[in-house]
């Protein structure tokens, strides 16, 4: 009679741990599904502010050219991702050429220029 009351109680321990376990597990993947989901909410966040700047860095450097009476006639298109800026668009001179990169380069927030830009012939 011990014997088989000693199999009971450590069944029903065994079994506790089991559900212990188990449920700690389920809980652990909910834990990681928030984190998850926060991590993305925040990825989601960063990518919205970044394309925030972009567009508002592109704006800077289009009216830095619009400004410069010697560019004011020509067609530069901006591009701004990451810092990065891209110029495309047709100018007459290299000296003109030139300045358009300066007057981006001068701009804050600029960190690098992807000059697509072309020179009449």
């Amino acid at each position: 009679m011990k014997e088989s009351y000693q199999s009971y109680v450590f069944m029903g321990l065994l079994s506790s741990l089991l559900i212990i376990s188990f449920s700690g597990c389920e809980k652990s993947e909910g834990v990681v599904d928030s984190q998850q989901s926060v991590a993305d909410a925040n990825q989601s966040s960063l990518d919205e502010g970044q394309k925030a700047f972009d567009m508002q860095l592109a704006k800077k450097v289009e009216q830095a050219i619009a400004d410069e009476e010697a560019l004011s006639e020509f067609v530069i298109a901006v591009m701004a991702t990451n810092g990065v800026v891209q110029l495309s668009g047709e100018v007459e001179t290299r000296a003109e050429h030139d300045l358009v990169v300066k007057v981006t380069r001068d701009v804050d927030g600029v960190d690098r220029i992807s000059d697509l830009l072309r020179i009449k012939q």
